[in-house]
């Protein structure tokens, strides 16, 4: 089975190189997974020529990250689509452990890794606190049969089944298609140990600009 990773990005180069870096250290086998970035309309166009893994880097002109990714899925090769954000940090062992889950005996359609808060200094500053108590939750998101796409997997047949991604918000369409899928008989799991590392919001224009969107 193969993994394509697709990762949707906006005006955030300095964060998708941090990405990047992160997947070069990646402990699967890199002829394993492929890594598409969908560009959303970026002033300056991001550029990376990685030492390790197979990288294709498209562009997507309906603006919105759902949009991205519908078009990330249309681009890919892969059996399962590992989604996550360019402002993500991929644990060492993050593919590794996606495939592990992915070719068990368990054949999961849907999982849900766990989101790891990462901080600016040691210790976290009021904003940063504020945004690990109401930001991702995926383990309680998953007892609701749903799922941010910061670190979510899907069989890429699924798709075919459920449908893309609704494309009318600009936040709420992940948890929407899982529930969806669920509802579709679709198997899903969560796995603490596929981890993400997202680092908290740590100003209040940051969390300004989340609660915008999802208002």
């Amino acid at each position: 089975k193969m993994i394509s990773v697709v990762v949707p990005v906006y005006n955030n180069n300095k964060q998708l190189n941090k990405f990047f870096r992160a997947i070069e250290d990646q402990t699967l086998d890199s002829n394993l997974f492929e890594v598409i970035v969908v560009d959303n309309g970026s002033i300056i166009k991001p550029k990376y020529k990685p030492n390790s893994f197979k990288l294709k880097i498209v562009n997507c002109s309906n603006l919105g990250s759902y949009s991205a990714r519908n078009e990330g899925i249309s681009q890919s090769v892969g059996d399962y689509i590992a989604f996550t954000d360019s402002d993500c940090i991929p644990d060492i062992n993050w593919l590794k452990n996606i495939f592990k889950h992915i070719n068990n005996n368990k054949k999961p359609d849907i999982i849900s890794g766990d989101i790891h808060y990462i901080f600016q200094e040691k210790k976290p500053n009021i904003y940063e606190i504020y945004d690990t108590v109401f930001g991702f939750g995926q383990e309680a998101l998953y007892k609701k049969n749903a799922s941010v796409t910061a670190n979510l997997i899907v069989r890429k047949e699924m798709f075919g089944r459920v449908g893309p991604f609704k494309t009318n918000k600009f936040s709420g369409s992940d948890t929407e298609w899982v529930k969806l899928a669920v509802k579709n008989n679709a198997k899903f799991i969560f796995v603490p140990e596929i981890i993400i590392k997202h680092p908290a919001r740590k100003s209040f224009h940051e969390l300004l600009i989340r609660e915008k969107r999802l208002y």
